[in-house]
């Protein structure tokens, strides 16, 4: 699937940065001055984030450098500083992971029985239709989302595959999690137990 999107352009990259950079130097009172976020640092990691194929180390320096020209700080101060955490961060941010997935995809919607039942009649009536379409919504996003963006994720992100045996792992540590809070609000007096059992048969339904 061909990416029909232009990417952001060099200038745009560049503007950001300098816009950034008014942020950081616009005179504040001191209280402000206190919380004033680093600007910089923010749109570095937006960019590295976005698009890690085209910004990373030399931009993490060169940007670094700039501010430090622009707040008179030591020669390599934040230059060092930023081109280290672009590295890091892009590190992270170049790889994606398939067959991680814990459950299928469910999504509950719950009400107290005493406040159903006090709803108006045309509500309730006309509330299953309106979950059923709602839901549907729902899907038709994520499927269109995934058809873009999961091609461009494969051409642009080191795909890792997570192998069954490590996602059963992690499905045993979830599962005695899970153990855990049921048993609490069973000591609670709530039907923890019966929830958690319940919500394990749905999800086995939706998987069938």
């Amino acid at each position: 699937m061909m990416n029909n999107e232009r990417p952001a352009g060099t200038g745009v990259i560049l503007v950001t940065f300098v816009v950034a950079a008014l942020l950081e130097v616009i005179p504040l009172n001191q209280t402000l001055d206190w919380v004033r976020p680093e600007w910089m640092l923010l749109v570095l990691l937006y960019w590295v984030l976005s698009l890690p194929h085209r910004i990373g180390v030399l931009w993490g320096f060169l940007v670094g450098l700039y501010l430090d020209v622009l707040v008179g700080a030591t020669l390599g101060q934040w230059a060092l500083s930023y081109a280290f955490g672009a590295y890091k961060l892009y590190e992270v941010s170049k790889y994606a992971t398939e067959g991680l997935a814990m459950t299928g995809f469910m999504c509950w919607q719950m009400v107290n029985l005493d406040t159903w039942n006090k709803t108006p009649q045309v509500v309730r009536d006309a509330m299953p239709a309106a979950q059923k379409n709602a839901i549907s919504t729902m899907i038709d996003a994520y499927n269109k989302a995934d058809e873009k963006w999961i091609p461009l994720f494969k051409e642009r992100l080191e795909v890792v595959q997570v192998a069954p045996a490590t996602r059963d792992k992690l499905a045993a540590g979830a599962s005695q999690i899970w153990d855990e809070w049921a048993k609490e609000q069973d000591e609670a007096g709530r039907p923890g137990t019966e929830i958690l059992n319940f919500v394990k048969d749905q999800v086995k339904k939706s998987m069938m």
